[in-house]
């Protein structure tokens, strides 16, 4: 109510009280010895009955504000669940906050917001996922589970393997589209003898390290692969 006062006493005030202004003032400058009382009182004259009209209007007002504030409130708040929800989903199923169809365009984008609820949630138990972080800690005590996880040697580079010029010559990389070898790219090949442009010799475009990163699996025969398995070529 002070601020819809406000707003009527310093705006439609002012146009209330601006003839009844300029007439006191007319009257002041032939008459020096009322000072400025007329023009004072043409100016609270005018700002109390802006005040009072605006004022009038915001009392019915003021609730459809104050309903429509809630209705918002409440669909940010349904909105915020949605997405803890879905992102516990994700983060609880593993699932990747990208899918990529022909190789290695993105067709699903999340927003910077979302992939930190994904990552807040794989960072938390149920318990606390359920409770939140202070009643978790006021909970019964849980025994703790020990696992017992087998780390994987990690397999030293492949040596270089010699190919002859005639399997990369004319022959493009399947995840790129470029010619392989192309403006002196390296060349390196799968288990299987498939041949790729190497991505990670400070070239942009994502190829197959960034496929085996994402998949695991070769492009070509959707057969299991790491990139320790990739080997650099030399053509002859």
């Amino acid at each position: 109510m002070q601020k819809a006062w406000n707003i009527g006493a310093g705006s439609l005030g002012v146009v209330i009280a601006f003839a009844p202004y300029v007439v006191a003032r007319m009257i002041e400058f032939f008459l020096p010895f009322m000072g400025t009382f007329l023009s004072s009182l043409a100016i609270g004259f005018g700002s109390l009955v802006g005040g009072v009209i605006v004022g009038a209007l915001a009392i019915p007002l003021y609730p459809i504000k104050h309903i429509i504030a809630k209705l918002m409130d409440g669909v940010d708040f349904i909105r915020d669940k949605i997405l803890t929800g879905i992102a516990i989903l994700y983060a609880k199923n593993n699932q990747s906050l990208a899918n990529y169809q022909d190789c290695c365009i993105p067709d699903a984008l999340h927003s910077p917001e979302f992939v930190q609820r994904v990552d807040d949630a794989r960072r938390s138990t149920w318990r606390d996922l359920i409770f939140g972080p202070m009643r978790a800690e006021n909970a019964a005590p849980v025994a703790p589970v020990v696992q017992v996880v087998s780390v994987a040697p990690v397999a030293p580079p492949l040596p270089s393997l010699i190919v002859k010029r005639d399997r990369v010559e004319g022959s493009d990389d399947v995840i790129t589209h470029e010619p392989l070898g192309q403006n002196g790219s390296l060349v390196v090949q799968d288990p299987h003898g498939h041949l790729f442009n190497d991505d990670a010799t400070g070239r942009r475009t994502q190829g197959i390290r960034f496929w085996v990163q994402q998949h695991h699996t070769c492009p070509l025969d959707r057969a299991p692969l790491t990139e320790v398995e990739l080997s650099p070529v030399i053509v002859q």
